[in-house]
């Protein structure tokens, strides 16, 4: 659920032409989501919805930049009215992804039984029933031998990297309470037709009769956290262009 830095690339490694890229880091993500993340990789015109550019995750207790410490307790022990973190804080908060690293996504998955035409295995996503061919699959899944449970879908959390085919490049990171979220920000993380649908079927409408992206927000992140009504510190994360291996 939340970026960690466990089970990422270093920091600091070299890319094809010298330039030091950022880490890569695991982030868990629902087959709806999945869905309008992906929408970033149409043109625009051919978009059902607007794309999800965006996804918060709570901040956990044990990367707070100090124990007991709130952001209003700034580390440098001056009181900020504004209840945002200073710089110096929000520099040392561990744990936390940063704009150039890129977030690589874990959904629901399987290993197909048929090979691709180059003989490497195909991994199908429940999702969209897209696939991938698996190119960086260990050699023991490369030999393609029948496999009983193919029809069985994995749980996105056992998702190992090889069979990522989405990579998000975050472009910017910031700290701000889950209640902060605007309506567009809402939009941004998500909130399509099949959202729209389910809020209207909760009879959750808007004001107006129409579905509220920011308390359908409310709803998912009370589904997720059941932490909305306490309105906790968030990390949020924007990323660009998004990168989809086929």
């Amino acid at each position: 659920a939340y970026p960690s830095a466990k089970g990422c690339t270093e920091r600091g490694t070299q890319g094809r032409e010298g330039v030091e890229m950022g880490r890569e880091i695991p982030i868990l993500m629902s087959g709806p989501l999945v869905c309008a993340t992906l929408e970033g990789a149409k043109l625009e015109y051919a978009r059902a919805y607007p794309a999800k550019t965006q996804t918060r995750r709570p901040i956990k207790r044990e990367n707070k930049p100090d124990p007991g410490c709130e952001w209003a307790e700034c580390l440098c022990r001056e009181i900020d009215p504004s209840d945002t973190p200073c710089v110096t804080c929000e520099a040392r908060f561990p744990g936390v992804a940063a704009a150039g690293d890129r977030l690589w996504v874990r959904e629901t998955w399987r290993i197909d039984n048929n090979l691709s035409r180059d003989r490497y295995p195909q991994v199908v996503y429940r999702a969209d029933e897209g696939f991938m061919v698996a190119r960086n699959a260990p050699a023991g899944v490369r030999l393609g031998a029948p496999n009983p449970k193919g029809d069985i879908w994995t749980p996105s959390i056992h998702m190992p990297r090889w069979a990522c085919r989405l990579r998000l490049p975050l472009v910017k990171v910031r700290i701000e309470r889950v209640q902060s979220i605007s309506e567009a920000d809402a939009w941004a993380e998500g909130y399509g037709e099949h959202w729209q649908k389910r809020v209207k079927e909760a009879g959750a409408d808007g004001p107006l009769g129409r579905p509220d992206a920011r308390g359908w927000f409310a709803m998912l992140w009370d589904k997720l956290y059941g932490t909305w009504g306490q309105n906790p510190w968030v990390a949020v994360y924007e990323w660009g262009q998004i990168e989809v291996v086929k």
